[in-house]
């Protein structure tokens, strides 16, 4: 992993990943949301189990989402699921357009990677 570019400067030319959510989950590891409201949006761990892994864009849930973007290093552990004309995906990065919540993962993603997830 290149830790030595900056994930906040817009001015640097990342390389684009595209990734299938299954291998996104596998890959990162997203945490399951212990915050309280668990939004409900839950995401599909398998047929028969879901996981409250997405965090609100509000409140106490964007709170520890914020808490854990406070820095370059730490900011790559942070994802971001938008909608857009109907579709939804994850990008890696905390952004606030289209933004309908947050997942944090255990794996930081590679600061010199833009990934986007198909959701």
């Amino acid at each position: 992993m290149n830790t030595n570019i900056n994930p906040f400067d817009i001015n640097i030319e990342r390389e684009f990943i595209e990734m299938s959510f299954d291998d996104w989950f596998h890959k990162f590891t997203p945490i399951i949301n212990t915050t309280g409201a668990a939004s409900g949006l839950s995401v599909a761990v398998s047929d028969l189990q879901q996981e409250h892994c997405v965090f609100e864009t509000y409140g106490c849930e964007v709170g520890r989402v914020v808490n854990v973007a406070d820095d370059a290093e730490s900011m790559l552990h942070v994802w971001t699921l938008h909608e857009a004309e109907g579709f939804m995906y994850i990008s890696s990065g905390f952004y606030f357009v289209n933004r309908m919540g947050y997942f944090i993962t255990l794996e930081p993603a590679d600061a010199g990677k833009y990934y986007e997830i198909n959701y």
